[in-house]
Order: C-alpha cells, then structure tokens, then sequence
C-alpha cells in the first residue's frame, strides 16, 4: 500500500524564487544534482560543472532578468527542493509550440518518496498554465529511472533524444513533453 504525504499540508510551503533566495537555490542545485549524479559523473568534471551551473550571481540575475522562474518548496520551514522554468529554448521538436522547458526539478534525497516532487510539480504547472504556456517539456537523462517513472506519472511523454553534457562529457538523454491545453 503506498504511504502518503509525511508531512501536514501546514508544514508545506511552495513559493516563487526571489533574489535574496539565490544562495539557498544555489546551495539545493549543487546538492540535489550531486544527490543524483556522483556515480555517474567522474569528480572532475562534477566539480566543474557544479560550479558552473549553480552560481548564485548568475541565479540572482536570470531572477532579476526574468530570465527563468524558480520555485523553492520549503517543508518546515527548511528548503528541501526547487524547480526551474524558462522558455527561451524549445527543442527543435517543439518550436511551433507555446511551450516552456522545466529546466530542473529537484527534491533533496532525504525526502524523496514523500510527495513533495509532486506538489511541487503541481505548483509549477499551474504556473505555466496561468502563464498561457500550450506545452511543458524537459529532458532527464535516459537511465534515471525514478525520474523517468515520476515524469510517466505526471503525464509526460517521449518526443526525441537528446545530448546533454556535463563538463564536455555527453549524456544520452530524453525530451519529454506534457499537453497544458488538454488540462483542466
């Protein structure tokens, strides 16, 4: 039988990145792609890539930018995830579409498995469906297994490989997309 939430709905707050929130986002990135990626990414290039990715100058800015909307989900009062969103790079695939790209998604390990992915998801959604976005999509890397299987649940579907890379090394990934408009 699966658990539910382990948490009151009163413990759970989820809310729009601001400026001042850059050094927590920064600090969740690092941890949640550490989390999900040190087996599978050598150090080196772990430590590049972290660094790169996860500055809070360059967060602070694409917030101020409106370059890409964070969401931080806080449970407690302690962040334990944050999500990304930005709409200035639609896959090929994609490019007649309104669509938005869920850059990141990200849940610390320690409360994986509680529901927080999804309320965060469903914060985010509704977001972009405010915003009038016809399309969400994102990319996971192809043997994330429980990513995958949380994105099947949300409703995602394949649409096309996909190269990301880390510090210059390549990783097989896949585009996943999800219909907004069919949604009520």
């Amino acid at each position: 039988m699966p658990l539910g939430p382990l948490f009151s709905e009163a413990e759970l707050i989820i809310r729009l990145g601001e400026p001042v929130d850059a050094p927590v986002l920064a600090e969740l990135g690092r941890r949640t792609f550490l989390e999900t990626f040190y087996k599978v990414v050598p150090k080196q290039a772990m430590l590049t890539y972290l660094a790169a990715a996860f500055q809070k100058e360059k967060i602070t800015s694409e917030i101020e930018q409106n370059a890409a909307t964070y969401f931080l989900v806080f449970l407690a009062k302690t962040p334990v995830g944050y999500a990304k969103v930005r709409d200035d790079r639609p896959p090929e695939v994609l490019k007649n579409g309104n669509a938005t790209e869920l850059e990141r998604i990200y849940v610390l390990q320690n409360y994986i498995g509680q529901g927080i992915g999804h309320q965060l998801y469903q914060f985010v959604e509704n977001h972009c469906k405010n915003k009038e976005y016809a399309v969400i999509w994102l990319s996971v890397w192809q043997n994330n297994q429980l990513a995958l299987s949380f994105y099947e649940k949300l409703g995602f579907k394949p649409r096309q490989n996909y190269t990301f890379y880390v510090s210059g090394i390549p990783y097989q990934n896949l585009i996943l997309s999800k219909d907004l408009t069919l949604i009520a």
